[in-house]
């Protein structure tokens, strides 16, 4: 996930989490008479409003043709089905979202709103009712956000070519939102095409959270999404993510861009690694256990090599995640230190990582981080609105959301052995692209 994108992702965080949220229910799978992918329900008696989140599982991934076609379409679902009884205004908090990976809308209203947002989330398995006119005009609406997020974003521009190379040009590492040229090649059919495929029941995840009972909430998921008498669509099973990157590659480059306010190292890799129970979920709670052993001043650490015991870099930011099958990706910025060179810090950074995978984690510093992160998601995590936010990140990298007694029991499980085992393959990347930004 690139900076923008985890920018985005904490904009996405503080709209799902805008609410205070004091009592909550755990998250639960409904057994409904429907042919939705999945229901989830997180009961929540600390507010008076209601949450209804509706997850398409397909994005940029599954495009095949002009960049930018999954984003284009969320732009005329949302006004497709914004129109609830043909009225285009509601008095509810509303967005949608793609991340190339799945298709996001969410609405947040009074309980009165309820039947208005379950038949917005309904209303976007329908292919859009819009004018063609209309429809034509919002390329320009995408072309803007182009110039906001890439046009005047370098670290988009720089990751984007940076992940082309890390994934050998895998469908994961298409542009979401495209470039002008492909925006303005769009077509209304192609848009239509994607939404028939891959917009319907089966594909489809619903999550409602608020202060409701579980009966009320099957009754109007049920009398909305009925089982349909002519049968099924099957669900797409994203088969991309078995598509294994095998070539290695170790490449260096340089990018010189005006518009970068500081002078940094941006380091990617592509790892193989398999968890020692080959259990998904857990392996994503071992990755993530590693994300924040990485960034913290702990012994295992990036800071010790590189802030605390070597003046190398300023600063870095890190994120880690699967999206491929048995391959974890690492991205890193990292600014260098007054008198640093790229290239000096790039090589340091790359030292690091192998000196941390060879001398592996102690156990001291295991102890401490899962600690640290038992306590903040005991006291953090234990409310509907983090669920909520948990879940839509899990269905994203191909997970099933979990309850939040079985996020304790996942953190607690994480094995000192399963750590050291993804930090070996993290310090011997099998791919590894670098770019050194030089920015004014």
């Amino acid at each position: 996930m690139t900076r923008a994108k985890r920018l985005r992702s904490k904009i996405l965080l503080f709209c799902l989490l805008a609410m205070p949220s004091l009592a909550f229910g755990d998250l639960k799978e409904l057994d409904t008479d429907t042919s939705l992918r999945a229901v989830y329900f997180v009961p929540d008696a600390g507010t008076n409003l209601v949450t209804v989140a509706m997850v398409v599982v397909a994005g940029e991934v599954d495009v095949v043709g002009p960049e930018g076609l999954s984003h284009y379409l969320e732009h005329l679902m949302f006004w497709h089905a914004d129109n609830v009884n043909g009225q285009a205004i509601h008095a509810r908090d509303g967005n949608a979202w793609v991340n190339g990976i799945v298709s996001s809308y969410y609405n947040r209203a009074e309980l009165s709103e309820l039947e208005d947002m379950v038949e917005f989330s309904a209303r976007l398995l329908t292919p859009p009712e819009l004018a063609r006119a209309f429809m034509l005009r919002e390329r320009n609406v995408v072309n803007r956000e182009y110039d906001l997020r890439v046009l005047e974003n370098p670290d988009e521009r720089v990751l984007t070519d940076m992940r082309r190379q890390l994934y050998d040009n895998h469908p994961i590492s298409r542009s979401v939102i495209g470039t002008p040229e492909s925006i303005n090649s769009l077509t209304i059919q192609q848009a239509m095409g994607f939404h028939k495929e891959y917009y319907h029941s089966a594909n489809a995840i619903l999550i409602i959270s608020g202060d409701l009972d579980e009966q009320t909430v099957k009754k109007l998921v049920n009398s909305r999404f009925a089982r349909p008498v002519t049968g099924d669509a099957l669900p797409h099973r994203q088969e991309w993510r078995q598509n294994k990157i095998s070539a290695q590659i170790d490449v260096v480059n340089t990018y010189v861009e005006p518009q970068a306010k500081s002078t940094r190292v941006l380091y990617s890799s592509l790892s193989d690694w398999v968890n020692e129970n080959d259990d998904e979920q857990q392996g994503a709670y071992t990755i993530e256990f590693a994300r924040r052993l990485l960034e913290s001043a702990l012994p295992g650490s990036l800071a010790k090599p590189l802030r605390l015991d070597e003046f190398i870099v300023s600063g870095y930011e890190l994120n880690m995640f699967k999206l491929l099958s048995d391959q974890v990706e690492l991205l890193i910025f990292a600014w260098p230190d007054d008198g640093i060179t790229l290239e000096v810090a790039s090589e340091s950074l790359s030292a690091a990582l192998s000196q941390i995978g060879e001398n592996g984690v102690t156990r001291k510093s295991f102890d401490r981080i899962k600690k640290r992160w038992l306590q903040t998601a005991t006291r953090e995590d234990a409310n509907a609105r983090a669920i909520l936010f948990r879940a839509w990140h899990q269905i994203s990298y191909g997970l099933e959301p979990n309850t939040h007694a079985d996020h304790l029991q996942r953190i607690e499980s994480v094995s000192l052995t399963d750590l050291n085992s993804l930090f070996s393959s993290l310090g011997q990347p099998q791919r590894k692209v670098v770019g050194l930004v030089k920015g004014e």
